[in-house]
């Protein structure tokens, strides 16, 4: 993960009367289902660093804090100087750990979550995932230990081009859009201990969860909302996971989800990094589902016209509202991206950016 943006979900109930604030359960007018929204949002890391310096003794060895790096309302995430296992055959370096905030360690539930998390994200092990080395426990309490990456996240290469009034080539979406795909596709098909489904949908892929590293990789970040069919974990009726801007349709309509429902998420990602601009985002959590629900995206080159008509494709092929009809996999998403004609994305170098 990166030292200059590191996710963490963090849970906040819309008011649908203020920008930030806390509400619960407000009728989505026009969908039929009273709900909680959880406004999922990466925190910066801003705060005093009261760690800084800090060793902690976990099981596996030692980890001295460097800074925090972001800090939610059950957890944070920090850079440490690990000691080194030769269990796991890591050297002495710089890793990422996740762990649950003082407030929240007597919290049963929490610390489940937290292993949870762990548990699945152990199993991630593809080029275009985010690296978790292993689960570690301090003091009884679990924390992730995750690989550290020097680079931005594209919500941050996005803010970056529209400060800049600059686009992102074409051939660079499709390559990112590709890799996260790839990235996805994997973590779709993982298989349990027992050579089943192991079901894992993400339910979170955004441009905050998409990391792209100076040396031009795209890894798939933060499984933290992220749900295997074998999970110990039950899911709270009512309650809206991920980020609001990027759900599906069935998603906002807590309908069951499938592997189909990253796969509008990402087709809002590529909309996103093609066109800079945000897709069905509203002034509030209630407009923005309805509009995820109600309204029909736009073709890319509506906004911007060099975009080519095999991206307007695909893009309407990503964000069809039935899922019978939207692409199926992220496998055929891949096949469908290398049939684009007239963009070269095979040598793209997506850090030049």
């Amino acid at each position: 993960m990166t030292s200059d943006h590191q996710g963490f979900l963090t849970g906040k109930l819309i008011n649908q009367n203020q920008r930030s604030g806390y509400i619960c359960k407000k009728m989505v007018k026009n969908i039929g289902k009273p709900c909680i929204l959880i406004q999922y949002s990466l925190m910066g890391a801003s705060q005093s660093d009261n760690l800084k310096g800090k060793l902690l003794t976990g099981q596996e060895g030692t980890y001295k804090v460097v800074k925090r790096l972001a800090s939610g309302g059950m957890g944070e995430v920090l850079l440490v100087l690990f000691s080194g296992s030769e269990k796991y055959e890591i050297s002495k370096g710089l890793v990422v750990i996740k762990q649950i905030l003082p407030e929240h360690r007597n919290n049963p539930s929490i610390s489940e979550m937290m292993y949870e998390e762990g548990r699945v994200a152990v199993r991630l092990k593809h080029p275009n995932l985010v690296d978790t080395f292993f689960l570690d426990e301090i003091d009884g309490l679990p924390i992730i230990v995750m690989e550290y990456l020097a680079g931005r996240s594209l919500a941050q290469v996005l803010g970056f081009a529209k400060t800049k009034k600059r686009s992102i080539a074409e051939n660079v979406a499709l390559n990112i859009l590709k890799k996260s795909a790839a990235g996805l596709h994997f973590a779709h098909v993982l298989q349990n201990e027992e050579g089943g489904p192991l079901g894992l949908i993400h339910r979170d892929v955004s441009p905050a969860n998409i990391f792209i590293t100076f040396d031009g990789r795209v890894k798939v970040i933060d499984f933290g909302v992220a749900k295997a069919r074998d999970s110990q974990v039950k899911t709270v009726a009512g309650v809206l996971k991920g980020k609001v801007g990027y759900m599906s349709p069935e998603q906002a309509l807590e309908e069951r989800l499938d592997p189909r429902s990253d796969i509008w998420s990402l087709g809002i990602v590529f909309w996103e990094t093609l066109v800079a601009e945000r897709l069905f985002a509203k002034k509030n959590a209630i407009d923005t589902i309805r509009a995820i629900t109600q309204q029909d995206a736009p073709p890319p080159s509506s906004r911007r016209s060099e975009v080519s008509a095999d991206s307007d494709k695909l893009a309407r092929m990503m964000l069809v509202r039935d899922r019978d009809q939207r692409i199926q996999s992220c496998w055929e998403l891949m096949s469908q991206i290398s049939n684009v004609s007239g963009v070269n994305i095979k040598h793209t170098h997506v850090g030049e950016f």
